[in-house]
C-alpha cells in the first residue's frame, strides 16, 4: 500500500471523525434519540481519531522532532483511553442505577477517568505545539481541534454545557485537518499553512 493510499484513509478517517463528534454531540443533546443503536456508534469518534492522529504524525515527524513524538504518543493514549471510557458510558452505565454509577464514579475508575482526560489534554496540547511549529498542516483546524478538546478533556470540571460546543468545535477541527491530508498534493512538498 502506497504512502498517499495510508495518508488518503487517514484524511478520511478524520473527516468521519469529525462527522462522529458531531453524531455524539447531537445524541448527547438529545437532538437524535439516544438507543442501543446510537450508543454503539459512539466509540467511533475517538477510533476514527487515532487513525488521523497516527496519519498527522507520520505526516509532520520530521519537523515536529521529540516535542511531536512526546505530544503524539500522550495524545494517542489518552484518546485510547476515551475510548474505553466511551464504552463504559455506553455499553455499562445504562445498565447500571444512578447510585452504582455515582459509586463507580465515585472510585478508582473515577480517578481512571481523569487520569486519561489529563493525558489526554496534556497530549493535545503537546501535539498541537508540535503541529503549529511543523507549519506542514492547516493552523485553524488545529487550533479548532485544540480548542475543541479543553472542554473535552475538562469534562467533570467544566459544566457540561461547554462539552457541546467543545464536540462540535473539535469536530471541525478533526475534519478540516482530515480534507487537508485527503486533499494533499503528494507531487508538492507540504504547504505551509
Amino acid at each position: 500500500m502506497s504512502t498517499t493510499t495510508l495518508r488518503r484513509l487517514g484524511g478520511l478517517a478524520g473527516i468521519l471523525c469529525g462527522l462522529a463528534l458531531c453524531f455524539n454531540a447531537a445524541r448527547r443533546g438529545d437532538v437524535i434519540p439516544t438507543t442501543q443503536f446510537t450508543r454503539s456508534l459512539a466509540p467511533l469518534a475517538q477510533l476514527f481519531g487515532l487513525f488521523l492522529l497516527t496519519t498527522l504524525y507520520v505526516r509532520v515527524r520530521a519537523a515536529a522532532g521529540r516535542i511531536g513524538l512526546v505530544g503524539y504518543v500522550l495524545n494517542f493514549a489518552g484518546l485510547a483511553g476515551l475510548v474505553g471510557a466511551e464504552y463504559i458510558v455506553n455499553f455499562v452505565f445504562p445498565y447500571l442505577s444512578d447510585d452504582e454509577v455515582q459509586r463507580f464514579v465515585d472510585g478508582h475508575a473515577g480517578t481512571m477517568f481523569t487520569v486519561t482526560q489529563v493525558v489526554f489534554l496534556t497530549g493535545v496540547l503537546v501535539f498541537v505545539v508540535a503541529l503549529l511549529r511543523s507549519r506542514l498542516v492547516p493552523a485553524a483546524g488545529v487550533l479548532l481541534y485544540a480548542i475543541g478538546s479543553v472542554p473535552i478533556g475538562l469534562r467533570g470540571v467544566l459544566p457540561d454545557v461547554t462539552l457541546y460546543p467543545g464536540l462540535v468545535l473539535a469536530a471541525a477541527g478533526a475534519a478540516w485537518l482530515g480534507w487537508s491530508l485527503w486533499s494533499a498534493d503528494e507531487r508538492q512538498p507540504a504547504a505551509a499553512y
